[in-house]
């Protein structure tokens, strides 16, 4: 770093540099731009109204949504590995601090980082560092052996025992055949005979959608592959039928 005596200034920042910069940022022209054109086509249903207070639209909402979504997907591409390492080595070189609770050390770095965001953020990712949860390494998972069993081998225990009708009457009374889907149509300028040049501008909208959703039964032992391939790629109500129907089994 730069200057020794700014080094948790210094640290702070680093753990701060996203590796998605240009995505987040074509993200926000992206957000403004509709915005823009929901705004355009706003003021322009105010222009063709005889009284503007009689009124009704929103002239001041903002995709706050799109903002946030956006603002976390650029702090998910952070780069906290090197203030990781300078706060484990400072802890091992320090005793005092190593013998400390694990909250107790990421408190005491909150004091020698700076103020302000940065010291926050950074401070953020060493409590999940130091006090938040610990998986295992995925090269463990691999050398343990997972003892989990697979859908697959629930499916089978299930059509052993005869319940292989119970999960389909499960599925056919607990799934529900229609789905709501939400689809974003963008803003566009709408040129025919009714509305000629320069047009009518449609605004941004989410339309709102009623659809069927299939349903999918176990035709019996022979499908077992195929109903698990089906089930993994839909919304996953099927597979958490055969997991409790396997836990009434097991217990």
């Amino acid at each position: 770093m730069r200057n020794h005596n700014e080094k948790a200034r210094d640290m702070a920042r680093s753990a701060s540099t996203s590796s998605a910069r240009r995505t987040v940022r074509k993200t926000r022209v992206a957000i403004r731009r509709r915005e823009r054109a929901r705004l355009r086509a706003e003021l322009h249903a105010v222009s063709g109204t005889p009284d503007p207070l009689d009124y009704e639209g929103d002239l001041t909402w903002r995709d706050r949504e799109a903002i946030c979504e956006m603002l976390r997907d650029r702090r998910m591409s952070n780069n906290p590995g090197p203030l990781i390492s300078w706060a484990t080595r400072t802890v091992a070189k320090h005793p005092e601090i190593q013998a400390e609770s694990p909250r107790a050390q990421v408190q005491h770095f909150r004091r020698v980082l700076p103020p302000g965001v940065p010291g926050y953020r950074a401070a953020e990712g060493l409590y999940w560092a130091f006090a938040g949860p610990r998986f295992p390494r995925r090269s463990a998972l691999r050398r343990r052996g997972s003892t989990k069993p697979t859908l697959r081998h629930m499916i089978e225990t299930l059509i052993a025992h005869g319940r292989h009708g119970d999960l389909n009457r499960r599925s056919r009374a607990g799934i529900a055949p229609f789905e709501i889907v939400f689809i974003a149509h963008p803003a566009e300028r709408v040129i025919d005979d009714e509305h000629p040049a320069p047009g009518k501008l449609t605004p941004f909208r989410v339309v709102r959608e009623r659809r069927r959703r299939p349903i999918r039964f176990l035709a019996g032992a022979h499908d077992i592959d195929a109903f698990v391939a089906d089930i993994t790629r839909s919304s996953g109500e099927e597979g958490e039928i055969v997991r409790r129907l396997y836990a009434e089994i097991t217990l």
